[in-house]
């Protein structure tokens, strides 16, 4: 059978999650980490006192936001990329068009 467990570091942050035997969840934690069996996940769980906790809500908003800002800064990345092309392309024709090739 097996057991959900938690992976987390020192200041209780949730690093990975899965299931495994009860046998071996002490296994899953590497150098400088620890290991808890139960249910949670990094987006919405920390680790307070040996114990699997629900983030509070600033820090499920601040996720929210940091998500946010993320999705816009790759946005951002997307739109400037796609008008580099489009100068590029009118750049590349002016210059064939100059030379006589097209």
């Amino acid at each position: 059978m097996t057991s959900p467990f938690v992976v987390y570091d020192q200041s209780g942050q949730i690093l990975r999650t899965g299931s495994c035997p009860e046998n071996m969840i002490n296994l899953q934690a590497g150098k400088s980490e620890y290991v808890l069996e139960g249910d949670g996940t990094d987006r919405n769980h920390k680790v307070v006192g040996g114990r699997i906790v629900q983030k509070s809500e600033t820090e499920l908003q601040q996720i929210i936001d940091d998500e946010l800002i993320a999705q816009n800064k790759l946005k951002r990345r997307a739109m400037i990329e796609d008008r580099k092309q489009q100068i590029l392309e009118k750049m590349a024709l002016k210059e064939l068009e100059n030379e006589g090739i097209l």
